[in-house]
Order: structure tokens, then sequence, then C-alpha cells
């Protein structure tokens, strides 16, 4: 008995094979290459997504700054309120730049 999870699908395809054509279906590559080809290529799909996705919440972001930059706001401080400020007046790490 086998730990790799593989080998009993590799022996499913191989059965329907002639014999001298199915010891060459996992010729070459090892079953711990395989299994994570298998793992990483979901992964490589998914980032396509995750990439679109923030993409379009970096869209809506920088709508939402465009459409606020003049919209008065508390300014920073340790938990008391202060005189209002306008964001897109500020510079550094705070203001959007596209």
């Amino acid at each position: 008995m086998t730990r790799y999870p593989l080998v009993p699908a590799l022996h499913a395809l191989q059965h329907p094979c002639l014999p001298e054509q199915g010891e060459w279906l996992h010729y070459g590559p090892t079953t711990r290459g395989v299994l994570d080809t298998g793992t990483v290529l979901p992964l490589s799909e998914a980032q396509a997504l995750f990439r679109r996705d923030l993409d379009a919440v970096g869209r809506e972001v920088h709508r939402l700054a465009q459409a606020h930059r003049d919209t008065p706001m508390a300014g920073p401080t340790h938990a008391v309120q202060t005189l209002p400020i306008i964001r897109a007046a500020m510079r550094g790490p705070a203001s959007v730049n596209r």
C-alpha cells in the first residue's frame, strides 16, 4: 500500500492502456512534482481572480477619493476631535495619486 494519493489514479489510467504503453504514463516526473503542480495550477487561476477583484476595489477607492476629495473630516489626533481638514490637501501616503 502506498501513501501517495496519485498512485491509485495512475493505476486507473494505466488499466485501459496496452501494457507497453501504460508503463510510460508516469515516466520522468516525480510523484511529488505531479502533486505540487496539481496544487499550484488552481492557485495560479485564483491569482487572476484576486488581481481582477483587487483592481476593481482599487478603481472604486480611487473614484470615492476623487468624489470626496473636498469633504471636510476630523483631523487625526489621539482620540480627541480637532479642527476639520480636507484630505486632498494633505501630502504623503494619505493622498491618492493615479
